[in-house]
């Protein structure tokens, strides 16, 4: 079997495959990738237990009688053709003498051992009478969702939610949840092509380590679409297809706390706030909020070094309490901050203990971002 290809071309289609691999796997062959012939389509998979990617492999030449499938070692493959120039190049394997594979190119070639396909753990898509729910939309949309509802996670192996990240299909679209007990990030993406086939709720729960590779897989593609079977989703894009585990715990319902409404409020430019927040946290994490005689300034205070820093800023609006103050936690502050896309911000709240509602200042509810306040401590 010879299959001829740029080698520009498979290093970058082995590089999104090979983000899937698990430095840990326990079986052997998990360490491999599978060349498998899809129909028309030939794909490179790789796989975890928990997960899998499936890529397609554009072959500008087949050269076979009877296709085999064959597993080849991923990680050494992409390491060597990485060394050359770009250039046509040609893969050669022969079942018959136990897999040898050789890899020619203009200035030499490398041979490897490959392996059977007989070992590789299979997966079949899912099909439309398994089908939950299912929708489609923007990858760059569901890329930036699910970073940004990951980074609002932690390792909390007491609250295995903090863990995770929600995906919550509905008939109207999808909202990506992320919580660490101290933040809450809810996304909305509202389409119309959004659907559910069964009277089961689509909350699909995904582990947080699983995030950076399918963002890889997904990154270059125009849109993905989302099926959900109930114990797995598959993501599939123009070229790309991945299949997740998904996580057995109950996701509670974080609708219950996200306030309807806010008695006061601030409206300021981010890059003014931004500003104000990054002079504050450089005394302390711990930043206090403050209105005092029509002034509204970040303050914090070191008491171990003595250090005391107020940085004021603007507000074009701002309805808080005169002596109003509350404490966050400035780095998580930050955090939600870098997910507004919109030049003014405003900020809601109903008192120091209850969490403070961050997001943009447009009329557009689709981005929801809580914190929860810190225990204000008298100077």
């Amino acid at each position: 079997m010879k299959f001829k290809t740029s080698s520009s071309a498979f290093l970058s289609q082995m590089r999104i495959a090979k983000n899937m691999l698990d430095r840990k796997n326990v079986l052997a062959i998990l360490n491999y990738a599978l060349v498998a012939k899809f129909g028309d389509e030939f794909r490179l998979v790789c796989a975890r237990p928990e997960s899998r990617s499936s890529v397609k492999l554009d072959f500008e030449e087949v050269e076979t009688e009877d296709f085999t499938p064959f597993c080849i070692d991923i990680a050494y493959l992409s390491n060597v053709i990485s060394t050359i120039p770009d250039q046509p190049i040609e893969l050669a394997v022969d079942p018959s003498a136990g897999y040898a594979t050789e890899v020619k190119h203009s200035k030499g070639f490398f041979k490897m051992q490959s392996l059977p396909a007989t070992d590789f753990p299979e997966k079949k898509p899912i099909a439309d009478a398994e089908l939950v729910c299912e929708l489609r939309l923007p990858s760059s949309v569901a890329i930036a969702a699910l970073t940004a509802a990951s980074t609002c996670t932690s390792v909390n192996y007491a609250m295995q939610m903090c863990e995770t990240v929600l995906l919550d299909v509905t008939s109207e679209g999808v909202a990506f949840v992320g919580t660490d007990t101290v933040r809450l990030f809810v996304q909305k993406y509202v389409s119309e092509e959004a659907l559910q086939s069964s009277g089961c709720a689509g909350r699909i729960v995904l582990h947080k380590s699983l995030i950076p590779a399918l963002t890889s897989a997904l990154n270059g593609s125009e849109n993905v679409t989302i099926r959900f079977d109930g114990k797995s989703v598959d993501f599939s894009a123009e070229k790309t297809l991945v299949s997740l585990s998904v996580s057995p715990i109950t996701y509670p319902d974080y609708r219950r706390i996200i306030p309807v409404a806010c008695a006061h409020h601030l409206k300021a430019e981010q890059s003014v706030l931004d500003s104000a927040l990054a002079q504050a946290s450089t005394t302390s994490r711990t930043v206090v909020l403050h209105h005092d005689a029509d002034e509204t300034y970040l303050s914090a205070l070191d008491p171990a070094s003595m250090k005391d820093c107020r940085s004021v800023f603007h507000c074009s609006e701002c309805t808080l309490p005169e002596g109003f103050q509350v404490a966050l936690d400035a780095f998580k502050f930050q955090s939600l901050l870098k997910n507004i896309r919109s030049e003014e911000v405003v900020i809601c709240v109903d008192s120091a203990s209850r969490p403070a509602l961050i997001k943009p200042a447009l009329d557009d509810d689709s981005l929801v971002q809580l914190l929860m306040p810190l225990t204000l401590q008298t100077r």
